[in-house]
């Protein structure tokens, strides 16, 4: 099970009883205990320079959410709360489960807020500080759902712009969630904000386009910053790091004229060529080069896995194996256990007329009664093997007699 995240909004970092109680890191906040609509507010789980999140429970479905609020002490501007207000609408036009669900939205004693579905996880920024570089079948996978995620919202004409590592939640079902929809279709950012890449995206993650034309990006733009994402699952560390790329400048050249230098290390080239070449067609520098649709990038990865499941998954395919062999001893040793008594019983039943051929010879009435008393305690096949040495050794120019139990054998006459 995942641990939570005491930092990422919609998790909450820790359960309290006491629902009056602020949680540990904030002060005392009259919203807590507070009822909003048909949500009583538990516990602050989360903030930023926009807002705060809470958890709350929704007291006629007796079930745990999320409510956002907007800062509203006057340090918001008009463009931040048009961005609050552009995410819970991009939100709720969406319904996909890798995407977040949003639930309800309005406005509480002059505040703006936005209910969501409650999140229990760690976003994968956290994960990798946390865990280190994922396995290559994981991070897969990851991407896939993330693809999807995309799809649903490029299909509605929604791009994200801001795809990295930290908006794609890993829930503790093992279902990537797509979150922070505020800079989708924004307008030009004044310049203090293109400076710092804080409505345009992270740097680290960012598409050539997106510093050229940030108002004129499709679905290719969301593509590239989740190729960009893989590359920081499967390595650790964003695409251009600092110690290459120190500043925004560089990383901005890197995108748009530069190799990630990730990609020529051993653990990249160790990646099978179909899942290598999908990665840099992601992160091609021209929007054409890339899959023309990020359902294209699900598909693809989803045929990887199927066709190549045994060299992408030793662990299983080794337990299979290894059932597989268990399977085998176990046979052989019902078989030998079981050879003994059926030897028993073939040689106690009455042998079949078709698999014993008696002797055509015919012996005289009283030698056939002084040899059969001591014979009678005997199996009939040994009787009547011995009945043909007895009638080989006393009629020495009669024709041979033949035992059908080896079918390829007989026995031979005795020279007297």
């Amino acid at each position: 099970m995942l641990p939570v995240s005491p930092t990422r909004c919609l998790t909450p970092n820790r359960n309290s009883d006491n629902s009056s109680a602020p949680s540990k890191g904030y002060s005392v906040d009259p919203r807590i205990g507070a009822n909003v609509g048909n949500l009583s507010i538990v516990q602050q789980i989360g903030g930023g320079g926009m807002g705060a999140v809470y958890e709350a429970h929704h007291r006629h479905l007796d079930r745990r959410v999320a409510i956002k609020f907007l800062r509203n002490d006057g340090t918001i501007s008009a463009e931040a709360a048009s961005r609050f207000e552009r995410e819970y609408r991009s939100l709720a036009q969406i319904d996909h489960p890798n995407v977040l669900r949003a639930l309800d939205a309005g406005e509480w004693n002059g505040q703006r807020y936005v209910v969501t579905e409650m999140l229990h996880g760690l976003d994968l920024q956290r994960y990798v500080e946390q865990f280190g570089p994922v396995d290559p079948n994981k991070a897969m996978e990851w991407i896939r759902q993330a693809a999807l995620g995309l799809h649903a919202a490029h299909q509605l004409g929604l791009i994200h712009r801001d795809v990295k590592p930290s908006n794609l939640f890993l829930s503790q079902n093992s279902t990537i969630k797509l979150i922070d929809f505020g800079i989708v279709r924004r307008s030009q950012p004044d310049a203090a904000s293109t400076q710092d890449g804080q409505f345009l995206g992270t740097v680290d993650y960012l598409s050539p386009e997106q510093a050229t034309a940030p108002n004129y990006v499709d679905a290719a733009c969301d593509i590239y910053s989740l190729g960009c994402v893989w590359i920081f699952l499967l390595s650790g560390k964003p695409p251009f790091q600092d110690s290459h790329y120190p500043g925004f400048m560089p990383k901005l050249k890197g995108h748009m004229a530069d190799l990630p230098p990730w990609l020529n290390s051993p653990e990249a080239n160790r990646l099978p060529k179909p899942v290598r070449a999908l990665l840099l067609s992601m992160i091609a520098k021209a929007p054409a080069n890339r899959p023309s649709a990020a359902e294209e990038v699900a598909l693809r990865i989803g045929e990887m896995a199927m066709m190549n499941k045994p060299s992408l998954d030793p662990k299983g395919y080794r337990a299979v194996a290894l059932l597989a062999a268990a399977a085998c001893v176990v046979s052989l040793m019902f078989a030998f256990v079981s050879l003994p008594s059926t030897s028993i019983q073939s040689k106690t039943t009455d042998p079949s007329p078709n698999s014993l051929l008696v002797s055509t010879q015919t012996e005289p009435e009283s030698k056939s009664r002084t040899d059969t008393a001591p014979e009678e305690t005997l199996p009939r096949g040994v009787q009547t093997v011995r009945s043909h040495v007895r009638s080989a050794k006393t009629k020495p120019h009669s024709s041979k007699s033949t035992w059908s139990g080896f079918p390829h054998s007989s026995l031979q006459e005795s020279p007297e």
